[in-house]
């Protein structure tokens, strides 16, 4: 019976320990209390005493883990014996438990216990074993309550039958943690050695009860779910950035807070307008506008007057319509030749020269032709038709044959100093002995292009 009752009590402390191994942690050490107080024994009624009888006791706890610890306990009681000649009966009980208690702080730390030791009786010693559970009220990091209530086996000397008796025990004190057990926030550091009381529950803390906060956004490790936060950066109540804005760059980083959803920002979070109309890059819906230009909404230029010159460059707004005008909207200057083409059509080129009895173009002639041909590129569509007279000595069908080649030089040249000009634009003639004079007319096939043309561009000849 014995052995099987002291294996009992072992298999008690293994499961104990077992249970209480996982959750140990070092930094939860809370080390020595001590408790003072009284209760109540309830002892067997072959000792010949009141059932129950008044106690008192002592005890010291150390905790070597954060929710298990060794304690050593001492009671006596004393009471007078029911039965006439017999003496009063005084048993002193000493022992050794583990309290195993599911969890390591906070102000109520239920516990539950087991252990052996010794009762003394009549002087005569006896192995005792015992288990029971209990609660430690804490009122602060030192000063707290114990109750507990224990069943206590052993057997009692010189009895007739050498049977295990119960006897239940009840204590109540108060206790004193030296080194302090409370741990008020939970984080493993008792609150007397804690630096940061209040730590929030699943922070990691140092060995001064302290968040630790890797990134150093203000959210403890342990709770930050954005671990790796750059410098600087705002977060939420997890630690993980926050871009107010939406534009890719955190709130904390960016200098523009408030860009407008959609716009495309420059490293530090600010808009981005390429063209300076006004309309952010990512809105801006004609992005190229030239400089200076007034814009809508989209970014897409004005042109009230519809010159092609965008409202804000055009320095002569209110051009009349199918106006010419120049880089700057202004109407462009009319030369007495283009005056003469326009008035009537046809414009005669009286001073052009041709190496005689040939098709080639004298040197001096160049620059009437370069001023003839910007002033056809300035009509986009228009068509033209050369005709060169030539009135020589000789066979009319030769003169015919050499003013048709001179045509055709005039159209060559034309076409090689002005990319615009193209040669479908154009058709030639050459007449002999018509008239009298010798002569280069250009005229125009569809006048009605020069009165009707919508937008007209200057072009420069090349060189």
């Amino acid at each position: 019976m014995r052995r099987a009752a002291h294996s009992g009590v072992l298999t008690l402390v293994v499961v104990a320990t077992l249970l209480a191994a996982p959750g140990a942690r070092a930094a939860g050490l809370s080390g020595l209390s001590l408790a003072a107080g009284g209760g109540d024994a309830f002892p067997p009624g072959v000792l010949g005493v009141e059932t129950r009888t008044p106690d008192v006791s002592a005890m010291a706890s150390w905790s070597f883990l954060p929710t298990l610890a060794l304690v050593s306990r001492g009671s006596i009681m004393s009471a007078e014996n029911d039965t006439i000649g017999y003496p009063s009966v005084t048993l002193l009980h000493i022992e050794f438990n583990l309290d195993y208690s599911p969890r390591s702080a906070g102000r109520f730390v239920p516990f539950v216990t087991a252990g052996v030791g010794g009762v003394r009786m009549h002087g005569v010693n006896a192995l005792a074993m015992n288990g029971g559970a209990g609660l430690v009220i804490h009122l602060n990091s030192s000063l707290g309550f114990r109750f507990d209530a224990r069943d206590v086996a052993y057997r009692i000397p010189r009895a007739e039958s050498q049977a295990l008796r119960q006897s239940l025990e009840t204590f109540a004190g108060v206790q004193i943690s030296l080194h302090g057990t409370l741990d008020s926030d939970g984080d493993g550091i008792p609150d007397n050695a804690d630096h940061c009381p209040g730590t929030p529950r699943g922070a990691i803390v140092d060995d001064d009860g302290c968040p630790i906060d890797g990134d150093h956004d203000g959210v403890p490790d342990g709770i930050d779910l954005c671990i790796a936060t750059p410098p600087g950066v705002v977060v939420d109540a997890h630690g993980c950035p926050i871009d107010t804005d939406g534009d890719g760059v955190y709130d904390g980083l960016d200098r523009c807070p408030d860009t407008p959803h959609g716009a495309r920002v420059d490293p530090d979070g600010c808009p981005t307008d390429s063209d300076s109309d006004g309309v952010l890059d990512g809105l801006d819906r004609c992005p190229d506008t030239p400089r200076g230009c007034k814009v809508d909404s989209l970014g897409c230029e004005h042109d009230e007057d519809g010159d092609g010159v965008c409202d804000g460059v055009d320095q002569c707004p209110g051009t009349p319509p199918h106006e010419r005008v120049d880089a700057h909207g202004c109407p462009l200057p009319v030369g007495p030749r283009e005056r003469t083409l326009l008035d009537t059509g046809t414009l005669v080129l009286d001073d052009l020269r041709f190496e005689s009895g040939t098709a080639i173009i004298t040197a001096d002639s160049y620059s009437t032709l370069n001023d003839m041909a910007v002033i056809l590129a300035r009509w986009p569509g228009i068509r033209i038709e050369i005709d060169v007279y030539a009135n020589s000595p000789g066979d009319p069908e030769a003169n015919r044959l050499l003013s048709d080649a001179r045509a055709r030089a005039v159209l060559t040249y034309f076409l090689s100093r002005v990319a615009a000009l193209k040669p479908e634009q154009f058709t030639t003639a050459g007449f002999a002995g018509a008239t009298p004079a010798p002569r280069v007319e250009i005229r125009v096939l569809n006048p009605e292009i020069m009165r009707g043309e919508a937008r007209h561009e200057l072009l420069v000849p090349g060189h």
